[in-house]
């Protein structure tokens, strides 16, 4: 099966560099609030926020209805959040490999079957792993992602989503199933919808899905390793023109290395209400913003704090508001977290802001200049009484390190940054970080939530700077190139714990239709 994947791998990647080569030119950056407006996201990259290939089958913004971010064109990180109905109309069709997102099943077409894919090639290193002086990494990822959408009418959709990864190279340390996963059924629901009321439309997704709904410093799809998070569960929503609500009841996917050996995590359950609502624009004088309030709820049997191993209930109250005000974009999100870790009371907080401002007119390829600070509560993990470091859940690390070296627990950091566009189709992200931590009797946390153990034993709170730079060439429709590098200087905290400085770079290709 490895040798098999291996091969693969060549070939997905050859051969579409060649058709993708000839394919339509890059399209043209869209205008969506977060993600009119051009900036880094989640997982490092910089994109634009959903704009509906489409007219919305809801009246609330797409932007705003918690698919996740976008991947370029009509592509999503999540590929079931893509809509193609509007290819029943062939004059529409601008490509060959369209024929394949809108296939009639039943003359009317409303009987359709959407198919898409994903090949990613990837190539890290990283210097000091674990901030330990020692053997570089250098490690070779691949991943293949295949999945089909069926439409039965209005009101009825099956998806299904499998993926395959490949983790090799000349030296990567131990071998983690988000990496290498011989096939993994990484998506699998239902969905029945329907419109109800006064213009509605509300619907419940019944298996294994992804969850996005909310900040992305606390939940994503997890696109930076090969295998995306994914939950078994249900999902209810209601979306109307100005405001949204969802309920949601899941179980973690317990991720193995061979075929199918995925099942259900018991030990570990996510559950919630999310909400989202239209900001006037008349409150900021033409503004484009949403206010999403949230709940989540937590229980892990296997948490690990300090050097124990205990249950964890957490419940996680915040909101969110973003969007743009003219030229400028912004993003800030707070969290209360309370709860109990071994019949220990839980008291942790977390707050996130980020803002860009245009340089000249508004556009997408206009250089921005901003900013952003984020700051995670600390303390309790290492000693008794309230615990108050705060958790991380599923979001996307490498909105905080490229490398994972660092996380937004007993956190706080500042990072200016600029972004521009140097040449047609590319686009180049520079910023410098600098990170303390608030407890000096808690631990430094990576950006998985792994403790930097002594670091709890040392005294002082400045632990690093974090020089960050990335680039990403959109070739055309399907074909995407990322080149990433972020170096760590250990300050006072690391290097007194006897950890040291580190380099990573990371220089992936991606192939979607």
């Amino acid at each position: 099966m490895r040798r098999f994947l291996t091969g693969a791998a060549l070939c997905a990647v050859a051969t579409p560099l060649a058709a993708a080569a000839q394919t339509a030119p890059a399209p043209k950056p869209t205008t969506a609030p977060t993600e009119a407006t051009t900036q880094p996201v989640s997982d490092g990259r910089i994109a634009t926020v959903p704009v509906p290939a489409s007219p919305p089958a809801t009246g609330y913004p797409e932007a705003a209805s918690g698919y996740g971010a976008k991947a370029g064109g009509r592509f999503y990180l999540a590929r079931w959040a893509e809509d193609w109905s509007f290819l029943r109309d062939a004059s529409k069709r601008t490509g060959k490999l369209d024929a394949l997102k809108f296939i009639p099943l039943a003359g009317d077409g409303d009987v359709f079957l959407t198919l898409s894919s994903e090949q990613r090639l990837r190539h890290d290193t990283t210097t000091s792993p674990g901030l330990h002086a020692g053997r570089d990494t250098n490690t070779i990822l691949f991943r293949n992602v295949v999945s089909a959408d069926l439409h039965v009418g209005e009101h009825f959709r099956a998806y299904g989503e499998l993926a395959s990864g490949v983790q090799g190279g000349g030296y990567f340390g131990a071998v983690t199933p988000v990496q290498r996963n011989d096939l993994f059924v990484q998506e699998l629901f239902a969905e029945v919808k329907g419109i109800v009321g006064d213009g509605i439309e509300a619907g419940a997704r019944i298996g294994r899905q992804d969850y996005q709904d909310g900040p992305l410093q606390l939940v994503s799809i997890q696109e930076n390793p090969n295998m995306h998070i994914t939950f078994d569960g249900v999902r209810l929503y209601a979306n109307g023109r100005k405001a949204r609500v969802g309920l949601f009841d899941l179980r973690y996917t317990r991720l193995g290395i061979d075929a199918f050996d995925d099942p259900t995590d018991r030990t570990r359950r996510f559950a919630g209400a999310t909400g989202s609502v239209v900001v006037p624009p008349s409150v900021f004088g033409g503004s484009k913003l949403y206010l999403d309030p949230f709940f989540y709820y937590l229980r892990n049997r296997n948490q690990h704090w300090g050097a124990q191993t205990a249950r964890e209930e957490r419940r996680f109250w915040g909101a969110r508001l973003w969007g743009d005000i003219g030229p400028m974009n912004l993003d800030v999100s707070v969290n209360r977290q309370t709860g109990s870790y071994d019949n220990r009371a839980i008291s942790a907080y977390q707050a996130f802001a980020a803002q860009t401002f245009a340089l000249g007119a508004v556009t997408p390829t206009a250089p921005r200049v901003g900013w952003r600070a984020d700051f995670g509560s600390g303390g309790g993990a290492f000693g008794t009484g309230k615990l108050r470091s705060a958790n991380v859940l599923f979001g996307t690390a490498p909105y905080f390190s490229y490398g994972t070296f660092l996380g937004p627990s007993n956190f706080l950091d500042v990072a200016p940054s600029f972004s521009f566009t140097p040449l047609k189709s590319v686009r180049a992200l520079a910023e410098v970080a600098f990170v303390w931590r608030n407890d000096e009797r808690d631990a430094v946390y990576s950006g998985v939530g792994g403790a930097y153990l002594g670091t709890q034993n040392v005294s002082g709170h400045a632990v690093a700077q974090l020089a960050r730079m990335m680039t990403t060439w959109t070739a055309n429709t399907h074909l995407s190139f990322t080149i990433r590098a972020e170096y760590l200087r250990a300050d006072k905290v690391l290097t007194r714990a006897g950890y040291s400085n580190a380099l990573f770079t990371g220089v992936w290709t991606t192939i979607r239709f």
